[in-house]
């Protein structure tokens, strides 16, 4: 079932890669005495290429949100632009306002202010949620964030999921795939295999000046 570490193992096993958006949650803390500041992030070692996953499409069945107990910073980067931008990320996914695709909402610099954090016995820790769009390619990308402590400014890699390179990587969406596998109707957990197509809504980026 979605969710569960069965599923994870399988898409992993299988070499999937999620479409058009992926995302990845990333925590800093202080590691000595003193205020850090976090000043911003951004992308590096970007590849992208037309896509080549066009075997299965998988529908994951809709999940609840357990919820966090502190809300995260959400980032979002466009990776079809030249030089992916830091973005604060304004509203999710909306199906309603234009049927037949996904509308995201990105606004402007996520880091228009730094975010403080004090080290110590008991040091701060800010969880970051990093969005990445890519259009109709597969893109491979490193995270770096710039953090200023006393008199030195410096920019450090993070490490992006499970994988020992800790890159990122998103596939682009296809505009038809071999086979797909979506949820049945019933509210059985198990799902169905279909033909071929194309079950993704087009993912669609509004964006206010940075």
């Amino acid at each position: 079932m979605y969710g569960q570490q069965e599923y994870a193992d399988w898409f992993t096993a299988n070499k999937g890669e999620e479409v058009g958006v992926s995302a990845y949650r990333t925590t800093i803390s202080p590691l000595h005495e003193g205020t850090v500041v976090v000043q911003n992030m951004r992308v590096s070692d970007l590849r992208c290429t037309p896509t080549k996953y066009v075997g299965t499409a998988v529908v994951p069945p809709a999940i609840g949100d357990g919820g966090d107990g502190v809300t995260p910073v959400v980032v979002g980067f466009d990776l079809s632009t030249v030089f992916p931008q830091p973005r604060k990320l304004v509203s999710f996914g909306d199906r309603q306002t234009s049927p037949g695709k996904e509308v995201w909402n990105l606004g402007g610099n996520a880091f228009e202010k730094g975010i403080y954090l004090d080290g110590g016995d008991h040091a701060d820790a800010r969880s970051f949620d990093l969005f990445f769009f890519t259009g109709e390619k597969d893109c491979t990308f490193n995270v770096e964030v710039n953090v200023t402590s006393g008199p030195k400014d410096a920019w450090y890699p993070i490490k992006l999921g499970k994988k020992l390179d800790g890159k990122g990587s998103v596939a682009g969406q296809a505009a038809r795939y071999e086979s797909v596998i979506v949820p049945t109707e019933t509210g059985d957990p198990q799902s169905d295999l279909k033909g071929p197509g194309n079950p993704f809504p087009a993912i669609k980026l509004k964006k206010t000046n940075f």
